[in-house]
């Protein structure tokens, strides 16, 4: 078993650093890698002209378990499973594809796209303790104390937007996400077991731009629902 991650991080000794710091490397009980030590570059499935540097581990792995945590941001909505697909990614290439696609649309769209070169066979959640409003970088936390789990990310990250008071439809990456296959988006179609109510006087964040990409002023506000 291998646990690790590719933080946002750079230089020398930064992904283990931040393992201590987030207690991941304690908790994992000795499996802990840096598996941005040994990448591969790869072609982006839906978008060949688009290529990332992405931790062989990741690819090479068995089966793969996916542990977010529950949280909003103020580019893609919500950060879950399709999200922290982007953890996938070794070294500058987060940076670039930022730069390279700074619309909401064209960039839900790559980390749909990311999420694709290895779907996880499990995604838990971690919403025992969220981050509310305009994350991913404040300090307005919401106590939910909420596990959440799924052998499929797409339909468990939709449970997860409905819980915030977001419909997944107007979540690009979801979208997305859902038009190329990669699980369902509709209510209908998700059975849940357990209580995925609504979580009351939860912040949403702002969002710079519509499902579209285009400028949607006022329609998403960091305010309590």
């Amino acid at each position: 078993m291998t646990v690790g991650d590719n933080p946002g991080t750079s230089g020398y000794g930064a992904v283990e650093k931040s393992a201590k710091v987030s207690g991941i490397l304690e908790g994992s009980l000795g499996a802990f890698e840096n598996i941005a030590r040994e990448s591969e570059r790869v072609r982006l499935i839906g978008r060949d002209d688009v290529e990332v540097n992405v931790s062989k581990k990741v690819l090479q792995t068995d089966i793969l378990i996916s542990v977010p945590k529950f949280k909003t941001h103020v580019m893609t909505r919500i950060t879950g499973a399709v999200k922290n697909s982007y953890g996938y990614i070794v070294g500058g290439d987060k940076a670039r594809l930022h730069l390279d696609f700074p619309s909401y649309g064209a960039f839900s769209e790559i980390i749909a796209e990311v999420y694709r070169l290895r779907v996880p066979d499990l995604v838990v959640i971690d919403g025992v303790v969220c981050i509310q409003g305009n994350g991913p970088h404040n300090k307005f936390l919401y106590h939910a104390g909420k596990l959440l789990a799924s052998d499929n990310g797409v339909a468990m990250d939709s449970v997860m937007s409905r819980m915030i008071g977001i419909k997944p439809e107007t979540i690009r990456a979801l979208q997305y996400a859902s038009e190329i296959g990669l699980g369902p988006i509709d209510e209908s179609e998700i059975e849940v077991e357990g209580d995925a109510a609504r979580l009351k006087r939860f912040r949403r964040p702002r969002c710079p731009a519509s499902p579209s990409g285009s400028p949607a002023p006022g329609s998403w506000r960091s305010s309590p629902t």
